[in-house]
């Protein structure tokens, strides 16, 4: 049997998570436009705008702590391409990048589950409110 480190389920955890938002907010956002013009109602439609405004704002505040904590000199788009070309850059130049890579991302599913999990409290908060009144 094989034991996952805590390193292994933060590396599953993070690419399956990440995968799924890349690919599925687009999907989303493309079924809560046409549920909101069927339905009119745009409540679908401004939770799936919430999660992924969440998404991107966690890895931004994740790359400015890569960039200003960890000093990493590469811009965004040249890391990206780093973590995939240990021949021009060198390995040790790939590992970090990869490492910064998943790091963004990760904090980019941070701020998504803190987004999905804020939205979902003030919808419980209201409902509460307005059955009460």
């Amino acid at each position: 049997m094989m034991k996952l480190s805590m390193m292994s389920l933060y590396l599953l955890f993070t690419m399956i998570s990440s995968f799924l938002l890349i690919v599925g907010l687009p999907a989303m956002s493309i079924w809560a436009t046409v549920e909101l013009w069927q339905k009119k109602d745009m409540r679908f439609l401004l939770i799936i705008l919430t999660v992924g405004v969440g998404f991107v704002a966690g890895m931004v505040v994740a790359w400015i702590v890569a960039v200003v904590d960890m000093s990493w000199p590469l811009p965004i788009w040249e890391t990206v391409y780093a973590a995939g070309h240990s021949e021009i850059y060198g390995h040790e130049a790939e590992h970090a990048a990869e490492t910064i890579v998943l790091f963004v991302l990760f904090g980019g599913d941070l701020g998504a589950i803190a987004a999905g999990t804020g939205t979902w409290l003030i919808r419980k908060l209201r409902v509460r409110r307005i059955d009460i009144a």
